[in-house]
């Protein structure tokens, strides 16, 4: 019997702000389950751009301009959301704000349609989505509105840390 598999979508929070450094560290080691499939939502400059002041190696991934097109691709794929702006680490900015907004849209898109069963979302720069959307107060409460969930909670997972040497 087939394996049935769920889709994880994954955010990168502010393009300008630790997100991307952090998915891509993460991914470096990750062995995702044969039943997962995730889809990472950002801008895939930024990602290439911070893989190579990183010194780190891209993963192997299709890039998609629509999440539907790769939805029975590989077990990692990223949706590029082809933002123009120029974004530099550490200096966020109202073109950074729209871009991670854009991000969270595109998720509320993908879950609307069918296409992903669960959200990770990195990090935003609050201040920067509201110079973008006025009124914008934080993850949980947008997501919350896009869904019109009425009970939300936010959840924070900590995997143990291994330290080496001393």
């Amino acid at each position: 019997m087939p394996t049935l598999q769920r889709m994880v979508a994954i955010t990168a929070g502010d393009p300008c702000g630790i997100g991307p450094e952090v998915i891509l560290k993460t991914l470096q080691p990750l062995e995702v389950p044969a039943s997962i499939r995730l889809v990472l939502i950002g801008d895939a400059r930024v990602f290439d751009r911070t893989a190579r002041r990183l010194r780190l190696r891209l993963p192997r991934w299709p890039v998609a301009t629509e999440l539907a097109h790769a939805a029975f691709g590989p077990r990692l794929t990223f949706l590029d959301c082809g933002s123009r702006a120029t974004f530099l680490p550490g200096r966020s900015s109202a073109a950074a704000g729209r871009a991670a907004l854009t991000y969270l849209e595109r998720a509320v898109a993908c879950w609307r349609q069918g296409l992903i069963h669960g959200l990770v979302t990195a990090p935003v720069t609050k201040w920067a989505i509201a110079r973008a959307a006025p009124g914008f107060v934080g993850h949980t409460e947008y997501l919350a509105r896009a869904m019109h969930a009425r009970d939300v909670v936010m959840l924070f997972v900590l995997i143990p840390l291994k330290r080496h040497g001393v």
